[in-house]
């Protein structure tokens, strides 16, 4: 159960990994494209403020302390010495955490974390790791300067746990959209997709392209995030975590339709005890072909499609400043679109974006309300402003504010500005309450695509192994405090 939550970011969380550990001495320092406000529909809000919260004592000095891999203090060290600056009764120290790039970012990380320090960032929060955070709820009650509002929506689902509640703030964002090839769109004189466009616009135009005797498929789906991903969990959340093979049958039979019409590429699930992450390779083949897809799903971080670049982060590919997955950007070169959405009038929802870190404070920490202060301080960061890689520079902001006010605009060109704000706006958290429920209706899916079983008989089947699944239990765990920083040095 644990790698079902983990493995299908992999492809994004090596991309981190390798990205720390690049020579970035050739990668330009920015993107080229200015951000002209006067034409631009982005809404510019005031500065954000940094959240403060109450202390019984003002006066006291109370030292927190903070951990991460050994190799990115350098990354944090600024943030502390700055925060520490502005909070002069509060100290927070860094604790490095030796990092092991063979096993990569796990969520088995997280006990350790919380165990060594009062605050952190991990990537998801399951069950088994939950008890380990401090809810921070009572946090959020209290602090009437704190903005729920301020973060994006997907951003305010980001850092659940299994039993939803909030364990962590969220500090940045990986908005999946629909890239397109816009020579196409002109060639065959057909609009390209704009923010708001519905499912049914969707299908349009895959039928448009289709037609076009010098294309290969119309649309490729993606193993990691499909554009069913929106209609399905919705399809969970209305039945009460439940799937409904009814009502989904007759909202995806299109999409398995156009897949046996040769229009769209389909998704494969992940093969979990594939380590080589073959089903990524399959993939790209059709970008690799005289004719690739006219449109496809990424994320804002996606390099061309055509790059054989393995995402398990494999020793026999070598990244050369010519394939390097973070100079050569799709959003670059192709035109973006954020996902479609239900129906005019329905918008909410409809773009996947994941999570890229939770500030979480320990259950063991003796000092919660300062510990609450920094993550909060955290999350006024863009953590790609002066990043020299152009695939950190792209990921959002979590908070709207700090997204209009840091910059971060001017590192997305200017004519994918309204779709990146229209995704991000309309977001849902793709790595969410469900998500291991769309898993298991994806790999239902998959035996449609391979004509093994019909698409009625493969959602009954999810619908029951859906249904098997056990409710969510946190672990009982001893109650512990994290260690003060004399002692760690000692």
């Amino acid at each position: 159960m644990k790698k079902r939550i983990f493995i299908p970011v992999m492809l994004i969380m090596m991309l981190m990994i390798v990205a720390f550990n690049a020579n970035t001495s050739d990668i330009p320092m920015a993107l080229t494209e200015s951000y002209d406000t006067e034409q631009s529909s982005v809404n510019v809000f005031e500065k954000s403020t940094v959240n403060t919260i109450s202390h019984q004592n003002e006066e006291k000095q109370v030292t927190i302390t903070f951990t991460d891999y050994d190799y990115l203090q350098s990354k944090w060290q600024p943030i502390i010495d700055q925060f520490n600056l502005e909070n002069p009764n509060i100290s927070v120290e860094f604790v490095p955490l030796v990092s092991d790039f063979v096993e990569g970012i796990q969520p088995s990380d997280t006990p350790e974390r919380a165990m060594k320090a009062d605050t952190s960032v991990v990537f998801v929060i399951p069950a088994e790791t939950s008890p380990y955070l401090l809810d921070l709820q009572p946090l959020m009650d209290v602090d009437s300067d704190f903005q729920a509002d301020d973060f994006w929506p997907a951003a305010r689902q980001a850092c659940l746990d299994p039993l939803g509640r909030p364990m962590g703030l969220p500090l940045n964002l990986s908005a999946n959209v629909i890239f397109y090839d816009e020579e196409v769109f002109d060639q065959a004189d057909l609009a390209t997709p704009q923010p708001g466009w519905t499912i049914e616009d969707f299908k349009t135009t895959i039928d448009s392209l289709n037609q076009l005797a010098e294309t290969g498929y119309s649309f490729a789906d993606a193993p990691f995030e499909s554009i069913l991903q929106s209609v399905i969990t919705q399809n969970i959340s209305n039945h009460g975590g439940q799937l409904d093979p009814q009502t989904l049958e007759s909202e995806i039979d299109w999409f398995i339709q156009s897949v046996k019409e040769g229009k769209v590429y389909p998704f494969h699930s992940w093969d979990y005890s594939d380590t080589d992450n073959d089903i990524y390779k399959a993939w790209q083949i059709p970008f690799q072909s005289s004719q690739p897809p006219v449109l496809w799903i990424g994320n804002l971080r996606s390099p061309y499609p055509e790059l054989s670049i393995d995402p398990a982060g494999a020793t026999d590919v070598t990244i050369t400043i010519e394939n390097s997955p973070f100079t050569h950007l799709a959003i670059d070169r192709y035109g973006v679109a954020p996902f479609p959405v239900g129906n005019s009038t329905d918008a909410q929802n409809s773009t996947p974006v994941t999570s890229m870190g939770c500030a979480v404070i320990s259950a063991g920490s003796q000092n919660p309300q300062a510990a609450w202060k920094w993550i909060n301080y955290l999350t006024n960061y863009w953590y790609g402003e002066n990043d020299p890689l152009l695939s950190n520079q792209v990921l959002a902001p979590s908070r709207i504010s700090v997204t209009n006010n840091s910059g971060y605009w001017q590192a997305i060109p200017g004519e994918a500005m309204d779709s990146v704000n229209f995704a991000l706006s309309h977001s849902f958290n793709a790595q969410g309450l469900y998500y291991e429920k769309t898993q298991i209706v994806y790999k239902a899916l998959d035996r449609v695509f391979a004509s093994e079983i019909t698409l009625r008989d493969a959602l009954l089947e999810a619908q029951a192994e859906i249904a098997a699944l056990p409710e969510p239990v946190l672990e009982t765990i001893q109650p512990f405090v994290v260690p003060s920083s004399e002692s760690i040095k000692e």
